[in-house]
């Protein structure tokens, strides 16, 4: 081989020596672009277990916190929510500021600060050499000698909820994937915070529904009322618990056995209104006699029904309350019966006034302005003078007999 040959030959081995350099730069660069990027996925995978599965609201934003901080050198977040007027943020959580500075900045109005412009425009801020910029919507961060801030708004579809604000004191810049990641966690924290949101007013909901259920129960079990249900489609009837201590049976699934209890006399009556609504479509109220199965008692029920229909007006269910009213019936059955008492009683005082030889006046008022005769012979009181002299009597309150052998009661 001769000089030329190896002065070509030695270039050519150079440039693919650096070629082969750069190659293993390249493959470098990639793959720690690539294990980054598998890391990343890792904590937005561990970020996204950990808020599904937490239900603290206080743990939620502070533990993602702490999976991701040492990974991307930051020191300090805050989590501000939007006050329930809707016009400003109040501080949530925070780390890396001291009580005081907390304190201080516990509210925000929109458009204050960076998280206050990030509420107001629901957009991402990313700001950045902070410490030797003039951004004046970072004042107040410049302050506390952060140096990088990326604040991203949580939203719930179109709503706002809050911002989440991640920053550094010992970093500078963020890079455009960096500020994905965070934009993702966000997302994330977003979403937990709200599954909290509706969990919590799902149980709020459920605890006031089981009071009102109680209350209920109290008023028909003080009242003797059974709230009931028939879907009339499928046959189906729910009732309150109410239910055994006023038919004196454990449940009742459907209409023939709710009929079967009903007192022969009054059956087909009552069994005509319920089926009149339903055909109907309308309310109705009937009032009947149940044998109860428990005892074998009569009882007596009031029991109003509501008529629910479909759009093409046919009734699918009857909604209402019974009422056990048998105290009632009772206590009507013994003001007749007193009544009857009494009116066979003042016959029998009516006969013996009429038996009296003495003509008897009574008085309906009591100053005795004005008197009736009570019985015939006074009905035939023969002087219409002494009568008025009567009259006058009773009303000077000088009850005494007077001629004829008469007198005045």
């Amino acid at each position: 081989m001769d000089t030329g040959e190896k002065q070509a030959i030695e270039p050519t081995l150079a440039q693919r020596s650096g070629q082969g350099a750069a190659d293993s730069a390249i493959q470098a660069h990639l793959l720690e672009t690539l294990r980054q990027q598998n890391e990343r996925l890792q904590l937005l995978s561990d970020a996204a277990a950990y808020l599904l599965t937490n239900s603290d609201p206080n743990q939620v934003v502070q533990g993602m916190f702490a999976c991701v901080a040492d990974h991307l050198g930051l020191d300090t977040y805050f989590n501000y929510m939007v006050a329930e007027e809707g016009q400003r943020l109040h501080l949530d959580f925070c780390t890396g500021v001291s009580e005081q500075t907390q304190r201080a900045i516990e509210w925000l109005e929109f458009r204050q600060a960076i998280c206050g412009t990030v509420a107001q425009m629901r957009q991402s801020i990313v700001a950045e050499h902070i410490q030797t910029s003039d951004y004046e919507k970072a004042a107040l961060v410049r302050g506390l000698g952060i140096r990088a801030y990326c604040c991203h708004p949580l939203m719930v579809g179109d709503r706002l909820i809050g911002t989440l604000s991640f920053a550094s004191h010992i970093r500078d810049t963020f890079t455009v994937d960096e500020v994905d990641f965070l934009r993702t966690l966000c997302h994330y924290v977003a979403m937990a915070k709200e599954r909290i949101r509706l969990t919590e007013s799902a149980k709020q909901r459920a605890e006031q529904l089981e009071e009102s259920e109680q209350r209920l129960n109290l008023a028909l079990r003080s009242a003797r009322m059974v709230a009931w249900d028939w879907d009339v489609l499928h046959d189906k009837i729910t009732t309150s618990d109410t239910f055994p201590a006023v038919y004196g049976l454990s449940s009742l699934e459907a209409s023939a056995q709710g009929f079967s209890l009903v007192y022969p006399e009054d059956r087909q009556r009552h069994q005509a209104t319920v089926q009149q609504a339903v055909a109907t479509g309308s309310d109705y109220l009937s009032v009947f006699r149940i044998i109860r199965p428990d005892t074998g008692q009569i009882a007596w029920i009031e029991e109003r029904g509501h008529a629910i229909c479909d759009v093409l007006g046919k009734c699918v269910k009857l909604t209402g309350v019974s009422q056990d009213v048998t105290e009632q019936k009772q206590s009507e059955q013994e003001i007749h019966s007193l009544k009857d008492h009494l009116q066979a009683r003042l016959h029998e005082f009516e006969v013996v006034l009429e038996t009296i030889p003495v003509a008897i006046f009574l008085a309906d008022d009591p100053d005795c302005q004005y008197i009736r005769p009570a019985n015939a012979l006074a009905r035939s009181w023969p002087c219409a003078a002494e009568s008025q002299c009567l009259h006058e009597r009773a009303a000077r309150g000088q009850g005494s007999t007077v001629s004829h052998g008469t007198g005045w009661l």
